[in-house]
């Protein structure tokens, strides 16, 4: 970029290694700093969340594995919900994953909310997140935090869902990470998410087992709150040393 704007010619860029310009750091003293924010200094660890979404295919089966012979698969059902997990910088919280499902109530309900149910629970007919969602997520939030006396920093990627009116919000602070760069710094993307997930194939899979030797035929057949449940102990089962490294790996404060 900065080549373009001081008009050189693309035939002219460099080409330079990662062995070059490591070099070349070392020659002149320069090691990578980390940038503290004004908004990031002045919230204690415990107080900083970052929050992401994932969609969850929580009905598909393993599509491989080890075997003597190839066997046919299984139909894919390709149920979805989306899941927003949350933690906080020193783990020291645990968060109940938002979920968002394409039913209000879905059958399996038995005509119960989702809140009664004990679940975070919202629903669209494409069980995305919205910023209507979002909104009503955050003022929840803000109602529990100011019951409890505690001020938090909260960090969301640009999503276009990711709006919201900040009027009211008096103990929920939200700040965007920079959008060229929220792959790289997220914590959820650093590895809690693909952990959760982990979690929730290991149990998925050890339920298959256990109907198994229960005599069941249909294996891997499970409602959407037998899969709400499952992915509720997937993040329990996240502990606080991953979260940790997450954040530690992700840099971002």
């Amino acid at each position: 970029r900065f080549a373009e704007l001081e008009g050189i010619d693309s035939e002219q860029f460099l080409s330079l290694s990662n062995g070059w310009l490591d070099s070349f750091k070392q020659r002149h003293g320069l090691k990578q700093y980390r940038f503290h924010g004004e908004a990031g200094s002045t919230y204690p660890l415990r107080n900083i969340l970052n929050m992401d979404e994932m969609g969850l295919n929580d009905h598909i089966p393993p599509d491989h594995g080890l075997a003597t012979a190839q066997h046919a698969g299984k139909k894919v059902d390709k149920h979805r919900l989306t899941y927003a997990l949350t933690t906080n910088a020193d783990g020291s919280e645990v968060f109940p994953p938002l979920i968002i499902g394409h039913a209000q109530r879905p059958r399996c309900f038995q005509k119960k909310s989702g809140k009664e149910l004990g679940f975070d629970y919202w629903w669209n007919k494409k069980a995305w997140m919205t910023g209507s969602i979002f909104q009503g997520y955050l003022s929840n939030l803000n109602t529990k935090m100011k019951k409890e006396r505690w001020k938090v920093l909260r960090l969301v990627d640009n999503a276009p869902s990711h709006i919201f009116n900040p009027d009211g919000l008096s103990h929920v602070r939200v700040e965007f990470l920079d959008p060229n760069m929220t792959s790289q710094i997220q914590p959820q993307d650093a590895g809690v998410i693909r952990t959760f997930k982990a979690h929730y194939r290991q149990g998925f899979c050890q339920r298959a087992i256990e109907w198994e030797e229960a005599g069941e035929v249909d294996l891997y057949k499970i409602d959407q709150l037998q899969a709400m449940q499952l992915a509720k102990e997937a993040w329990d089962r996240v502990t606080r040393r991953t979260v940790v490294n997450c954040w530690c790996h992700a840099g971002i404060l």
